[in-house]
């Protein structure tokens, strides 16, 4: 379930880089779920918020995303989703 609890950072948080993987991504709803790799805390992320310049802008669960969190309507949010590392079959499957 998604954080509704504030990140652990700092209270500028919007402005730190947090590292995590994708737990799921809806390509048809344009959303899904990431987990930050020091907390463990889940933020949802939205189409519209992954700065992947080729489309489809979507992401791959397993994936390893670069993020920063902010506030939304329903809770904290992961902004500014990209991909920090090349995706292979050994970083999914793990």
């Amino acid at each position: 379930m998604p954080s509704s609890k504030p990140p652990a950072q700092t209270l500028h948080a919007a402005k730190i880089l947090h590292t995590g993987r994708v737990k799921w991504y809806d390509v048809i709803k344009g959303e899904g779920v990431i987990a930050d790799s020091d907390t463990k805390q889940e933020y949802i992320v939205h189409e519209s918020d992954i700065t992947m310049k080729a489309p489809p802008k979507l992401l791959i669960s397993g994936q390893y995303v670069g993020f920063q969190i902010v506030k939304g309507p329903k809770g904290y949010e992961a902004k500014s989703v990209h991909a920090i590392a090349k995706l292979t079959a050994t970083s999914v499957l793990g």
